[in-house]
Formats: structure tokens, C-alpha cells, sequence
């Protein structure tokens, strides 16, 4: 098991991307934390983790999300020092958005930024993460009072910055070739259910199921079969305003589509 595979949120699409890896590396060593409260294991993950982790000499990568303040964990486990480590971002905390930038906590992009110094690759889900990553890195580290100014970073995390898209394994694509031409259409809702719900700040009104799907079609001639990844169920009050009246009891797949195609949702009500 020469690869050391760490993730403090094992669930979503950080579960997804840990189970592909492991999957397809098979000699490797998987150690995780349980996928609730989010923000408790971005501030103390390290500290179980490093607990949890045998010994072995048999290490030679160790591979880990941007959840992981990794940094305090080779303080803690120095025998992880020697090793290629491999630091995965599926969001990006400096830019990640919030309701209003005051309130933004500091300590989750704080805690990216020192990972990422102690990592030997750093690698985004897409180029947006990484560029925006690398722009905001100093003016954010610069906010700290009466620290005064750090010599230049980017540079540094530049070198070592890569853009992987998050890794799928698609499906054969020929059954749909054979499709009844008469099924419902099948629409994937793939917006965040809690924010349209109003359970979070960012709330925001949305069109209505059909007319994104076929702008001019009606669902009487137009069939169609919906899935909504969410933990939201059909019988929150809010569900048929939302909705604006339509078929939603048609609504398919709601909790155990969830955990299949979350991206990196970090729930933890």
C-alpha cells in the first residue's frame, strides 16, 4: 500500500472521488472521518486523523482533500514529512461565496492556504478554483492586523498549482439510443434545494421546471421525470411555491440521488 489516501468529509463528492481512487489504485491505505459537521472537521481533522493513521514504511504518496489542514498534521506526524504529498481542492475557501464578505471565516481559507505551502502538488477542480485562488492568496493573508506584509507567495504556489477536473466514470451511452421516443423527458435538477427552499442565506427565485426544460412546450404534451439531488422532501411547505404549481409529487430520487451526484455540498445542519 504505497498510497496514503486521507479525507476528513467522507461523503458527497468527497466520498465519490476517494472510492474512484481507491478503486482504480487498489494497493492503498484509505483513512477518513465521518461526512457531518463540516466545519468541525475543517479545524480539528488533523488531529484524528493523525491518531487514526498506522506506521508504515510502505507510504510513498499521501493524497488529501483541501478539508484537511495538512500542515498540522506533518506537525503532528513527521513520519508523513518524506512523502509526495498530493493536495486535492474541490472548492476554493478564499473565493468561495458568502452572503456578505465580512462574515466570511478566515480560518477555513487560512487553513487552505498553509496547506497547500506544505503540499508538493496542489491540484483544483477546474481552472476558475485555481486562478481565483492564486489572485486572492496575498491580498487575503494581507488582511491580518499588524502582522505586516508577507514576502510573495503566488510564485510559489503557482509552481505547484494543476487544474484536474473532478474524475467521473460515465456510463455506456448506447441504451438511450434505444429509448422509447414517448418516455418523459428527464430533467436533473442540479441546483442546491436548501438555498431554493430558503433554508440558506443565498435563497434566490428560480423559473419554473418547464420552462427551462421546453420554453414553448406544455407538460401536458411534454412528460417529464424529475430528479432533484437534495435532503429536502416533498412534504417541506415550501415545495409547491417553489415549483410554481407544478407535477412536483413526479419528483424522483430526492435523498438517494443526494449522495451520487453532490458536489462538494458540505451539508452539515
Amino acid at each position: 500500500m504505497s498510497v496514503l489516501l486521507l479525507e476528513p468529509f467522507y461523503g458527497g463528492s468527497h466520498k465519490q472521488l476517494i472510492d474512484l481512487l481507491s478503486e482504480d489504485l487498489g494497493v492503498c491505505r484509505l483513512v477518513t472521518l465521518p461526512p457531518n459537521k463540516w466545519h468541525w472537521r475543517a479545524r480539528t481533522a488533523a488531529l484524528w486523523l493523525a491518531e487514526r493513521i498506522e506506521p508504515s514504511d510502505h507510504y510513498r504518496v499521501l493524497m488529501a482533500s483541501g478539508t484537511l489542514n495538512l500542515a498540522e498534521l506533518l506537525g503532528l506526524r513527521q513520519d508523513l514529512v518524506p512523502l509526495r504529498k498530493v493536495l486535492y481542492m474541490h472548492e476554493n475557501q478564499l473565493a468561495y461565496p458568502v452572503q456578505k464578505e465580512q462574515l466570511r471565516d478566515y480560518q477555513y481559507g487560512y487553513n487552505q492556504v498553509v496547506s497547500c505551502l506544505a503540499a508538493d502538488v496542489v491540484l483544483f477542480n477546474s481552472h476558475f478554483n485555481r486562478d481565483s485562488f492564486l489572485a486572492a492568496v496575498e491580498p487575503f493573508l494581507n488582511r491580518v492586523p499588524g502582522a505586516g506584509h508577507l514576502g510573495p507567495l503566488r510564485p510559489q504556489l503557482e509552481a505547484k498549482a494543476r487544474v484536474l477536473s473532478f474524475p467521473v466514470k460515465v456510463p455506456p451511452l448506447f441504451p438511450a439510443l434505444y429509448r422509447d421516443p414517448t418516455s418523459p423527458l428527464h430533467v436533473v435538477w442540479p441546483h442546491r434545494c436548501r438555498r431554493l427552499l430558503g433554508l440558506s442565506p443565498e435563497s434566490v427565485p428560480v423559473p419554473p421546471l418547464t420552462s427551462m426544460a421546453a420554453p414553448t412546450t406544455s407538460t401536458a404534451t411534454l412528460p417529464l421525470q424529475t430528479t432533484l439531488p437534495s435532503q429536502v422532501t416533498l412534504e417541506h411547505p415550501r415545495v409547491p411555491e417553489v415549483f410554481h404549481g407544478e407535477e412536483y409529487e413526479d419528483v424522483e430520487d430526492w435523498l438517494e440521488q443526494f449522495e451520487r451526484v453532490a458536489v462538494s455540498n458540505h451539508w452539515n445542519e
